[in-house]
């Protein structure tokens, strides 16, 4: 027997920042997918509708309106993932990458001039 889905229900607040963060063309796409499942949730929507509006499985929206009708807005947010931390700053990992990039360039180049 199909368990029902979670109820939502929306402040006009809740609404106002999740209804900014779905349309706003600067969210990156997680947190705007997000946005979306609890708009849709909060307007009486079943899982399965929203999973093929969406495009998603339906897990995926299943997992997340059950973390905002559980945690509110802080349950969008991601997740504190395992594993080893970052030991390299984030400058400095750009920085090598872009280093790392240019060597490639120049042996490329060397070769280019070689054949010639």
């Amino acid at each position: 027997m199909p368990v029902a889905a979670r109820p939502v229900s929306l402040t006009a607040a809740e609404r106002r920042r999740l209804t900014k963060t779905a349309w706003g063309h600067k969210t990156e796409f997680r947190a705007r997918l997000r946005a979306q499942i609890v708009l849709l949730a909060a307007r009486g929507h079943s899982n399965a509708a929203i999973s093929w509006h969406l495009g998603v499985h339906p897990d995926t929206g299943r997992t997340w309106r059950d973390r905002f009708a559980a945690q509110g807005l802080a349950g969008l947010e991601d997740r504190k993932r395992s594993g080893r931390p970052k030991t390299t700053p984030h400058l400095q990992r750009h920085q090598r990458m872009w280093h790392d990039d240019t060597f490639v360039n120049q042996s490329l180049k060397w070769r280019i001039q070689a054949q010639a």
